[in-house]
């Protein structure tokens, strides 16, 4: 018996590390929350949010979360959020692709071996070519940043660059997407430019 308690807990400890873990939990997340999950979050609001432990796989020789980890995570928040918040699903009905085109993180506190912590994805703002989303890792019992991150995404029909507010507007007038309370406008989440919005963020 203590043979398959042994295997869970390989399992559970490593086994989104093993070969092809990577690929297996997108994918996972991509059915469950596609079908099963019954989450949908405002793309325009708070975001998809979710809660994690840091595992002994998620540790560095500092015996605290590896740097790579915080985006790995991200990597799978922003697929849970792109089919929770429905932008997934609405630029492909148009037959459009989504692309990273850069990523950055903060961090601000370590974490060290079963913290708890959460983990939201959500819009921060948008120019004319690129939209940024802000990665934020918290403290769930306080509300503290462990870190956070920005990551730039682009939409493309073919080689044409899609304005982002085409994409938002579209969203908001299919009624997949909502403006946050005190904003009248997508013009408020307009900046001049991602880059200076990035400095900004990882300044605060």
């Amino acid at each position: 018996m203590w043979l398959w308690w042994l295997a869970a807990l390989v399992a559970v400890g490593v086994g989104k590390d093993l070969p092809f873990g990577y690929c297996l939990r997108t994918l996972f997340y991509g059915v469950y929350d596609t079908y099963f999950s019954g989450l949908r979050c405002n793309l325009l609001g708070e975001g998809f949010v979710s809660e994690h432990w840091v595992w002994p796989s998620d540790l560095d020789y500092n015996m605290h979360m590896n740097n790579s980890v915080y985006f790995r995570e991200a990597d799978y928040a922003r697929t849970r959020a792109a089919v929770t918040t429905g932008i997934w699903k609405f630029i492909r009905k148009l037959g459009y692709r989504m692309a990273n085109g850069g990523a950055t993180m903060h961090f601000r506190r370590e974490m060290r071996l079963f913290q708890r912590y959460s983990l939201s994805c959500r819009l921060q703002c948008f120019d004319k070519k690129w939209m940024a989303f802000e990665h934020a890792y918290k403290n769930p019992e306080d509300g503290s940043y462990f870190a956070n991150g920005f990551v730039r995404l682009v939409v493309k029909d073919g080689r044409r660059t899609v304005p982002p507010a085409e994409i938002l507007g579209g969203m908001i007038d299919a009624g997949l997407a909502q403006l946050p309370d005190g904003v009248k406008s997508l013009d408020e989440l307009r900046v001049d430019s991602i880059d200076t919005a990035f400095q900004f963020f990882t300044e605060q």
